[in-house]
């Protein structure tokens, strides 16, 4: 399938769904993000203008092809664009049915792509953004309603169970802290083993937005020094990596 000559196509032709699924898949598994883009654009487009008297069936479809475009192309998504992922889509990137083991897809480097594209003094301030979009979403990343801590039952959505980590953790954590918080705490302890990982990752990746981009633990890029005894490390995800090591990895 070829791009230049999407132009028209029926949404109701079966081999056109087929083979924009292989392509889709295809982007995937080989990480092709701006040819993901330029696809998630082109289909997009079409489905806005020529999605009447599709069925249901079908739209869920399309819809599902777009999510793992969408999702594949994070870096290359404009800033409103990935708040609004964050806000009303992020629990995509790690429900079972959005990318498999074989796909590799890495949420977390992805993003860190993203947040290289902004300007570093400019990043901590999207960084809150994208918490407070996080801390506005509604989906459900699980089945059972939660407890507050004010007692009343709530809906189990991303929103939801961030206020009661944070309720009864605090502002200062550890991964101790954590791992108690989703093992044996109130609300964890009804969590499916695939719910609870759902939850592991939206803390995760919380805590990690939290630090500052201006802090060696928190800045996005990988930084080149040599040390006081000639030896060339890189700062790599927060930790100080002899150059030789980096490139065992």
């Amino acid at each position: 399938m070829e791009l230049d000559k999407i132009q028209t196509v029926n949404l109701r032709d079966q081999k056109f769904l087929e083979e924009l699924t292989q392509q889709v898949d295809d982007y995937v598994r080989w990480d092709k993000t701006f040819l993901a883009w330029k696809l998630f654009l082109k289909i997009k487009e079409i489905f806005e203008k020529d999605s009447g008297g599709v069925n249901n069936k079908l739209i869920n479809k399309y819809i599902y092809l777009l999510r793992r475009l969408k999702f594949l192309a994070l870096p290359l998504l404009s800033d409103e664009e990935t708040i609004n992922l964050f806000e009303k889509d992020l629990a995509f990137a790690w429900q079972l049915d959005s990318f498999t083991d074989e796909e590799s897809y890495d949420f977390n480097q992805k993003l860190k792509y993203k947040l290289t594209s902004v300007l570093l003094w400019e990043r901590d301030e999207f960084k809150i953004r994208l918490i407070n979009a996080m801390k506005n979403n509604q989906q459900r990343i699980s089945s059972e309603s939660i407890e507050l801590g004010s007692g009343h039952q709530v809906a189990p959505t991303m929103a939801n169970w961030l206020k009661d980590y944070i309720d009864r953790i605090g502002i200062d954590t550890d991964t101790l802290k954590q791992t108690n918080y989703l093992i044996n705490s109130l609300n964890t302890k009804k969590l499916t083993d695939d719910e609870r990982s759902i939850l592991r990752q939206v803390i995760h990746l919380y805590e990690k937005l939290k630090i500052s981009s201006a802090t060696p633990e928190g800045i996005e890029e990988d930084l080149v020094y040599i040390d006081k005894n000639g030896q060339m490390k890189i700062l790599h995800n927060g930790q100080f990596i002899n150059f030789q090591d980096l490139n065992k990895k």
